[in-house]
C-alpha cells in the first residue's frame, strides 16, 4: 500500500515538473529569438546608416545574407559592397605620393562601388541569358597574364595587397571573374550585332553621300568621321604595310588612286576609304596616302550603362 502511495506521489511530482521544463524551454527559446532579432536589427542599422565593416557586422551580414540592394531581382551582397568599399579606400590611402589624385568624397566612393556592383549584376544576368560561364581556368589564365605583366607571382600578390588589401584568391573572384565574364559577353554574336547595327546603317547613309558626290570626301569626313582625323578631313597621311589593321590594309591595297571603297569593317568600326596616291619606297615596298571616314561601332561600356539605367533597382543602403 505504501508503495502505491509513493508511486502516485512520484507521478504527481513528474507531472508538475514537466510543465516547468516546457515553459522554461519556451522562455529560453524566446530569449534567444529576441537576442537574434536584436543582433540582426543592430547589424542592419549599422550597415544601412553607418556603413560598418567590422568583422562582427560583416559576419552577421554574411550569415543572414544582408543585401546592399537588388538589381533586376539579383541580390547585391552588403558584404561585397563593404569589402569593395574598403578596397577602394585602401587604394587611395596606399597610392604613391607622385600618383595621388583628388580623393572622392565618402558618398562618391560609395556610389561608385554601388554602380560597379550594379553593373556586375546586370552583366551576370545578361551572361546567363546567353549561357555564358567563366571557368576556373579562364580566371587562372587571366591571372597568369597579370603575373606576366608585373613580373613575378610575388610582384602580383604585393600589387594586389597594396591596391586592394586582398589575397590573390579574393582578387580572382572579386575582380578577375567579373572582368572575364564581361569580356565574354561583349564578344557574343547578340551583343556584337546590337552594337554594330545602328553604326552600320549610319555608315551606309554616309557612303551613299560619298557616292553621290554632292560634297567632297574631305568635307564629309569633317562632318561625319568619329576619330582624331576628323578635323583634317580624314587625312591619314602616308603609311606602309603593317601600319594598319589587316582588313583596312587589304581594302587600301585593292584600290586605285582616286577610288573609294565600300564599307570596311574593323575592330574600330566601319571605314569608308579613299585612296589618294600610292608609291614605292626605297625598298620597293608599296606605301599609300589615303583618307577615311570612320563610324565607330557601339561601345560595350555604354551598352551596359544603358542596361543598368533600364534595370529595376532597389537600393537598401542610403548615401
Amino acid at each position: 500500500m505504501e508503495n502505491e502511495i509513493k508511486e502516485q506521489q512520484e507521478e504527481k511530482t513528474v507531472k508538475a515538473i514537466k510543465p516547468m521544463y516546457y515553459y522554461a524551454g519556451l522562455g529560453l527559446l524566446a530569449a534567444v529569438l529576441i537576442i537574434l532579432v536584436a543582433v540582426i536589427a543592430i547589424t542592419s542599422y549599422r550597415a544601412e546608416k553607418k556603413f560598418a565593416s567590422d568583422k562582427f557586422t560583416l559576419g552577421v551580414a554574411k550569415m543572414i545574407g544582408l543585401p546592399a540592394g537588388f538589381v533586376e531581382g539579383k541580390r547585391v551582397s552588403y558584404v561585397e559592397f563593404a569589402q569593395d568599399l574598403q578596397a577602394v579606400e585602401a587604394s587611395y590611402k596606399n597610392a604613391p605620393v607622385d600618383q595621388v589624385v583628388q580623393k572622392p568624397t565618402e558618398e562618391e566612393m560609395r556610389k561608385n562601388v554601388w554602380d560597379m556592383l550594379a553593373r556586375n549584376a546586370v552583366i551576370s544576368k545578361e551572361a546567363s541569358k546567353n549561357n555564358i560561364v567563366v571557368s576556373d581556368k579562364d580566371v587562372e589564365d587571366e591571372y597568369a597574364n597579370l603575373v606576366k605583366t608585373v613580373g613575378t607571382e610575388a610582384d602580383a600578390e604585393q600589387l594586389i595587397k597594396d591596391n586592394y588589401g586582398w589575397t590573390k584568391d579574393q582578387f580572382k573572384e572579386r575582380v578577375l571573374r567579373p572582368f572575364v565574364l564581361s569580356q565574354k559577353l561583349s564578344l557574343t554574336d547578340a551583343v556584337v550585332e546590337k552594337l554594330s547595327k545602328e553604326p552600320e546603317q549610319k555608315a551606309q547613309e554616309v557612303l551613299k553621300q560619298v557616292q553621290e558626290g554632292k560634297k567632297s570626301f574631305e568635307d564629309l569626313a569633317k562632318e561625319f568621321s568619329e576619330d582624331s582625323t576628323k578635323e583634317n578631313g580624314g587625312d591619314l597621311g602616308w603609311f606602309g604595310k603593317g601600319m594598319m589593321v589587316k582588313e583596312f590594309e587589304d581594302a587600301v591595297a585593292s584600290l586605285e588612286p582616286g577610288k573609294v571603297s565600300g564599307l570596311v569593317k574593323t575592330q574600330f568600326g566601319y571605314h569608308i576609304i579613299k585612296l589618294e596616291e600610292k608609291r614605292q619606297d626605297a625598298k620597293k615596298e608599296t606605301e599609300w596616302k589615303a583618307r577615311h571616314i570612320l563610324i565607330k561601332t557601339g561601345d560595350f561600356g555604354q551598352y551596359v550603362t544603358e542596361l543598368v539605367g533600364k534595370a529595376k533597382v532597389w537600393k537598401w543602403i542610403n548615401f
